[in-house]
């Protein structure tokens, strides 16, 4: 097991952590996790007193990344 991979205690099953990427099993708790948190969009997280925010939001471009996608056709 390499220092990125890290294994649900109560399954067994894993979710592979790459640099910026999880892989989400099919099962367990790393599962039931983002099942929930695209339902709700939001939970609050409570680490042992620490307490953090994850959010689900659709990536966002820039106002000139969008006006040159909107501009269509080839440039002349």
């Amino acid at each position: 097991m390499t220092e990125d991979e890290h294994f649900s205690p109560s399954d067994g099953t894993n979710g592979n952590i790459t640099g910026e990427e999880i892989t989400i099993p099919s099962e367990g708790d790393l599962r039931h996790f983002f099942e929930l948190l695209l339902e709700k969009g939001e939970l609050t997280i409570n680490d042992n007193g620490d307490h953090y925010t994850v959010q689900v939001s659709q990536r966002r471009i820039s106002g000139d990344a969008r006006r040159f996608l909107a501009g269509g056709g080839p440039a002349s």
